[in-house]
């Protein structure tokens, strides 16, 4: 199966519908989600800076995905606002770290992620 045909960041989407059916029973904290809601809108953007070096996905495809997920999170308590400062957090904190990057062996990195991400589908 192709990288490029594989659901936009399967990995994320399948935490966010877990985390946000089990961890609304937990009740320890005032907001329990929030920390965790963070986390995710910031994952977000990572994958989202890893999606667009390794250029498998279209801007449209880019778009609905983040589209999705800030529509979970939103639905599950977090703020707008919040979810834009988080997601972008993690898009500049990757592109940074992305920089880095030899471009030798930046193929290597998206072929490994690839391979993590067609072994959670398969």
């Amino acid at each position: 199966m192709s990288f490029s045909k594989i659901p936009l960041l399967p990995a994320l989407a399948l935490f966010g519908v877990v985390a946000s059916s089990s961890v609304s029973v937990i009740a320890q904290q005032p907001d329990p989600m929030s920390p965790m809601n963070q986390q995710l809108a910031k994952l977000g953007g990572t994958m989202q800076a890893v999606a667009e070096v390794c250029g498998d996905y279209s801007t449209d495809q880019l778009a609905k995905s983040k589209k999705q997920q800030k529509s979970q999170l939103l639905a599950n308590g977090m703020s707008e606002s919040d979810f834009d400062q988080a997601f972008t957090a993690g898009l500049s904190e990757a592109k940074e770290k992305w920089k880095t990057v030899p471009q030798s062996q930046r193929k290597e990195i998206c072929d490994d992620m690839k391979q993590q991400i067609d072994n959670l589908v398969n």
